[in-house]
């Protein structure tokens, strides 16, 4: 399979991800104009990696992408229905934190080893950073949260194999 091609849409992978992350937690197009999503909720989960950033978008919708910081990604994931039922639940479960998680304007990449979890809805951007001592206790919220986006991450390259086999 060619590298640049997504195994979801045999497009080409867009080389802006950065660009889509950002639209995704602004609401506003590269021109500066508004992105309409309606009633969509859009969560993303960003995770400070060795040498950049590892987002995964999901939607009220239930798609899914999953965006490096320098380049490359796959969107369009939410048609593997597997992948459109665990970005619901990750959607819904994010969202009932929402009163724990304070509005910001903070979208910078997270550092190495803290994951920061947004949740964007009718134009308001909650965000909030944990750390790994946190998101490796299995009775936490955004311990479970962090597993679940893992979860949907490791669904994915599980079913990309396959689909390259």
């Amino acid at each position: 399979m060619n590298e640049n091609k997504s195994p979801v849409s045999g497009g080409d992978i867009p080389p802006g991800t950065a660009e889509l992350r950002l639209m995704a937690l602004t609401g506003l197009h590269t021109d500066g104009k508004p992105v309409d999503t309606g009633d969509v909720t859009v969560t993303v989960m960003d995770m400070g990696v060795e040498g950049g950033c590892l987002s995964l978008l999901c939607t009220s919708e239930g798609d899914a992408s999953i965006y490096m910081s320098h380049g490359g990604g796959d969107v369009g994931l939410g048609s593997l229905p597997e992948i459109n039922r665990l970005a619901r639940i990750f959607v819904q479960y994010l969202g009932s934190l929402r009163a724990h998680i304070p509005e910001t304007t903070n979208i910078e990449y997270p550092d190495f080893m803290v994951a920061r979890f947004y949740v964007r809805e009718q134009g308001t951007l909650r965000g909030i950073s944990v750390t790994n001592d946190v998101l490796s206790q299995p009775d936490d919220p955004f311990g479970q949260l962090f597993s679940l986006g893992n979860h949907i991450m490791a669904t994915y390259r599980k079913l990309r194999e396959d689909w390259k086999a």
